[in-house]
């Protein structure tokens, strides 16, 4: 939001967020992609720290990571809501009932959804701070974001921060989303939003809820120049024809630091 007023106008709102709908397609979304993106790129998590960069109104991802084996979260967000509150406790116990039918792992006895994360201070940890600018002594097996590297304004910093949190031997994974948002899925042309030049970009919007529009190879630069051994799926390529709000969806580029993950 780098806009005086439309920062003002945005903080004014509540939180971008989905209401709970017990439906897979919601949970594969925001509980369950965050999980398999993980496991399919770095193996078993079991007994891993991870840190999780803009997790959103709820930890349903994190509580998903937990139950899939890691021994502690942590959530590193600019604002931190109430994630205790009745509407992200529906995400909770909405996760547990499905997890049977969408993971074969079973629920782990331990973790209770309806008292998380409150229940688990040594579990799920805070970070405040933007992605350019948050800090912290810790150190993690597992770095990773999921539909964030796209809004962050700074990724020269977002880099730097993913290498400094990383623990030796650690792992960072970041799927990032390289197409349109909002308004501009609407357009025939998918790349009708990379035409505008940056400062006219700039100021039609805010730089946190739309794109930044940083592409594959800046992002793996910036990887390389924090110090970290990255390589990355090739972005998605829309083919004439397609469905394009579907293929926006679908196909996502996933980076690995430290670890080179085809």
């Amino acid at each position: 939001m780098g806009i005086p007023p439309v920062r003002a106008a945005r903080l004014r709102r509540p939180r971008a967020g989905a209401r709970f709908a017990d439906e897979d397609q919601l949970l594969e979304r925001y509980a369950f992609q965050s999980l398999r993106s993980v496991l399919r790129h770095h193996g078993s998590i079991e007994g891993r720290s991870v840190v999780e960069f803009g997790p959103g109104d709820t930890l349903a991802s994190g509580i998903s990571l937990l139950a899939g084996g890691a021994a502690s979260y942590a959530a590193l967000d600019r604002f931190v809501p109430d994630y205790s509150a009745a509407a992200a406790k529906e995400w909770y116990l909405g996760l547990k009932r499905a997890w049977p039918r969408l993971h074969q792992r079973p629920w782990p006895s331990w973790l209770d959804p309806a008292s998380f994360p409150e229940a688990y201070p040594d579990r799920v940890k805070y970070i405040e701070g933007s992605v350019e600018q948050a800090s912290s002594d810790q150190r993690f097996d597992l770095v990773c974001s999921f539909q964030v590297g796209e809004h962050v304004s700074d990724i020269e910093r977002f880099a730097p921060l993913t290498a400094n949190l990383l623990a030796p031997d650690g792992v960072a994974i970041h799927r990032v989303d390289f197409g349109p948002h909002d308004c501009w899925l609407n357009y025939e042309d998918p790349l009708t939003f990379l035409r505008f030049s940056g400062p006219l970009w700039t100021a039609m919007g805010s730089n946190r809820g739309v794109s930044n529009r940083r592409r594959h190879h800046e992002f793996l630069r910036a990887f390389a120049e924090a110090g970290l051994n990255g390589r990355g799926r090739q972005p998605l390529v829309v083919r004439k024809g397609s469905d394009r709000r579907r293929a926006h969806k679908s196909p996502l580029s996933a980076y690995a630091s430290r670890v080179a993950i085809a």
